[in-house]
């Protein structure tokens, strides 16, 4: 900075010294051409006042010859060449005026002298003495009168003292011109000191702006020419470091909510570039990719928009659009936003992920449509078998007994169905009142056993219990987990064939009980066991039909059951070879 400035005021400081004398030369020049004239003027009229006039009127009245009149004249005019200053470059004429012919000095007696302005304006006048700036000599003329004749006294000088006398004075200036030049150069630095180490200063605190250095003064220089400046660079530096301030903890506060909002949040700039994505956003569109454009990204997920939309049409509005796929449905919004102008800056996307919803409803039309079908059969029974009692068979005891009997099931398979139903809505909504209390896995199981045997013995199956490790007593309730274990034997027994095996083993595991039921039953697709705890599925294979009866509550029930006593349930199969459910449970349950 510092070569910068100097080199900046050495130019302007040379540049005004150099007019200076520019000017001070043509002023000085005029007035010396002016003063030389003027002393010149001065001298042919301090003359005239002599009595040299009176001289010349004497000889001209004299009875001698006009040459010898002449250079009487001639004679008393040299008397007077001091006072006029006559030299060889400055002569002085008597001239007759009525003709124009010199009278003296006799060396040009007769002749015609050249008639100049100020010759004509002395004969009209009685005085010329115009200076003249150009031409190659200076005259002055000063008109008399002797006997009615008149005369004229011409002094002319051809220039070459004046311009020796200007000669003089310009090379003076040109000698001066170089203690003019360092003079200028050494102020030149002086003022470039004084100035550049205050802006050095002020330019380094303007620097630290950008690291982040807002909060440093300059103090030392207050009493410069520059203290508005400074006293402003330091007001400067305490609004932006408070701006900054209040910038950091409105960006830090938007950004903890967009990172624990559940919504997606993404920003695009007007230029398509990535601004801003919260966690949300990229879990819900499963990418950690920060260098992506609008365009191009969102026509990975067939999307139809385009920046232009938002940026280039003068009135744009919020557009909704959908993201589907097999396993997930994302919704979102398209919100153009913008900054100080009318012009749109960006689009703020806003993602849902709706899988959740949508599935729920789903899974509610599903359950509605289940119901439907699972009343609908016993209804059907109920309602034909009561029309065939009424208008067929009321005589006949016995098809009317076996036909009501009929109703009574199908009236029994509705009611376990609502209550089943019923249940299950209890324990999601953690409704049921369930009296804890100590009881012994082992005694449950032993007894679920003996319920089953005769069952089991009746399919000629083999249903063995035992208890692999010492278990203490689970508090909780022993009808629900009862129930829960009693649907899962249940279901071994149902789909599983002559000469299958039944075990059921119990146990201690770290701080859990645990309970396993296995069959060398028919076994379940790897592809149906995710939906196996689902209400009213059922495996539909060849084995599985609806022939074995059920309503498809059972595992949901038992599920809940378990869940609600803190512990978990899990189903391994491998399809026609073996199923096993595992109940696990904390010990130290306080549900």
């Amino acid at each position: 900075m510092f070569k910068k400035v100097y080199f900046n005021f050495a130019i302007r400081c040379l540049t005004a010294f150099l007019i200076f004398l520019i000017i001070f030369s043509l002023f000085f020049s005029v007035g010396t051409y002016v003063f030389y004239y003027k002393n010149m003027t001065n001298r042919l009229l301090s003359v005239s006042e002599s009595n040299l006039i009176s001289s010349f009127e004497y000889i001209i009245n004299s009875q001698t010859e006009m040459e010898e009149k002449s250079k009487g004249i001639e004679n008393i005019l040299t008397s007077y060449n001091g006072n006029i200053g006559i030299d060889e470059n400055r002569k002085i004429y008597i001239i007759n005026s009525s003709d124009m012919k010199v009278i003296t000095p006799s060396s040009l007696m007769g002749e015609q002298i050249a008639v100049t302005k100020n010759i004509t304006t002395a004969s009209d006048e009685g005085i010329g003495n115009k200076i003249q700036f150009t031409g190659n000599y200076l005259d002055c003329a000063l008109s008399f009168e002797v006997s009615g004749s008149k005369y004229i006294l011409y002094l002319r000088d051809n220039k070459t003292n004046l311009r020796a006398e200007l000669f003089n004075i310009l090379k003076f200036l040109l000698w001066s011109l170089i203690p003019a030049i360092l003079f200028a150069l050494i102020i030149a630095y002086l003022l470039t000191k004084r100035v550049v180490s205050p802006l050095n200063k002020i330019t380094k605190r303007a620097e630290g702006f950008e690291k982040g250095e807002l909060n440093e003064n300059i103090d030392d220089l207050k009493c410069s020419e520059f203290e508005d400046l400074i006293r402003a660079v330091n007001h400067m530096g305490y609004v932006m470091a408070g701006s900054i301030q209040k910038m950091n903890g409105d960006k830090h506060r938007v950004e903890v909510i967009l990172e624990h909002i559940n919504n997606g949040i993404i920003t695009f700039d007007n230029y398509q570039n990535l601004i801003q994505i919260n966690s949300a956003a990229k879990r819900i569109l499963k990418t950690n990719d920060e260098n992506i454009k609008f365009d191009s990204f969102f026509k990975k997920f067939n999307i139809d928009v385009c920046m232009a939309e938002f940026s280039y049409l003068e009135k744009s509005s919020m557009i909704e659009k959908e993201i589907t796929s097999d396993k997930q449905k994302i919704k979102i919004w398209f919100i153009p936003f913008k900054m100080d102008s009318e012009r749109n800056a960006g689009v703020v996307c806003v993602l849902e992920d709706i899988t959740e919803q949508f599935n729920v409803m789903e899974a509610m039309r599903k359950f509605v449509a289940d119901v439907s079908h699972e009343l609908k059969t016993p209804i059907t029974v109920i309602s034909s078998y009561t029309e065939t009692v009424l208008n067929s068979y009321i005589d006949d005891k016995a098809m009317t007994a076996n036909l009501l009997n009929i109703v009574y099931q199908e009236a029994g398979k509705m009611t376990e169905l609502i209550q089943n139903l019923l249940d299950i809505s209890r324990y999601e909504m953690n409704a049921v009142n369930q009296k804890k209390d100590p009881f012994s896995i082992d005694d449950m199981l032993n007894s679920l056993v003996e319920i089953f045997k005769m069952e089991a013995e009746k399919k000629e199956l083999s249903l063995t219990y035992n208890r692999m490790t010492e278990i203490p007593d689970f508090v909780g309730s022993r009808g629900d987990i009862e129930r829960a274990v009693k649907n899962i034997i249940s279901n071994s027994i149902k789909y599983t064939s002559r000469g299958d095996k039944i075990r059921i083993f119990s146990g201690r595991l770290n701080n859990e009980i645990y309970i396993k039921v296995e069959d060398t039953g028919w076994g379940i697709p790897a592809n149906k066991i995710s939906h196996l705890f689902e209400r009213f599925y059922r495996v539909e294979e060849e084995a599985r039909s609806r022939d074995k009866g059920g309503t498809g509550l059972g595992l949901s029930i038992a599920k809940e059951i378990i869940e609600n006593h803190g512990g978990k349930i899990k189903i391994e199969s491998e399809y026609t070879k073996y199923t096993r459910v595992t109940i696990t449970l904390p010990i130290n349950n306080q549900r």
